[in-house]
């Protein structure tokens, strides 16, 4: 089992080379019909300001407050319009403040209690179970963005 260090590391890495990918990117590039790079910044934000009032919530020990939960695509959906009038350079700001915030939540929590259950609007995870499945949200849109560079250089 992978240490405290090492989750949020490898966390860590997995934003990075997502940044590093969307990098290569412009503004006007579509990964797949009507999805941009804008629209990866607002929908990550979006999730992200929910994880963090979650993990805000287990670290105060409050209850979280209930959100009604639509489902993935039109919560994805209601993040992106949340967020249509932010540039792409604010979207990505605010995922990497919100990101900032987590990890300072995740850093206030001993490696012990990491095994605990986290309440989140959509479910309930241990907090290496959360991190795993960031990571591999993270590597699935790097992979999606490089297939979208492969394809336009051809």
């Amino acid at each position: 089992m992978p240490t405290k260090a090492e989750w949020i590391a490898s966390m860590n890495a997995a934003r990075d080379d997502l940044w590093q990918e969307l990098a290569l990117l412009d503004d006007t590039t579509e990964l797949s019909p009507g999805r941009t790079r804008f629209q990866i910044f607002a929908h990550i934000a979006g999730w992200e300001s929910w994880v963090f009032e979650a993990f805000r919530a287990h670290v105060e020990g409050t209850p979280l407050v209930e959100r009604a939960y639509p489902g993935i695509d039109a919560l994805n959906d209601e993040f992106i319009t949340q967020r249509q009038k932010a540039s792409t350079a604010s979207a990505k700001l605010e995922c990497e403040i919100n990101r900032f915030a987590i990890l300072a939540l995740l850093n206030a929590i001993p490696e012990a209690d990491w095994e605990q259950t986290v309440r989140f609007h959509w479910g309930s995870e241990t907090i290496p179970q959360f991190i795993q499945g960031a990571i591999n949200h993270e590597r699935e849109h790097a992979a999606e963005v490089a297939d979208c560079r492969r394809r336009n250089a051809s």
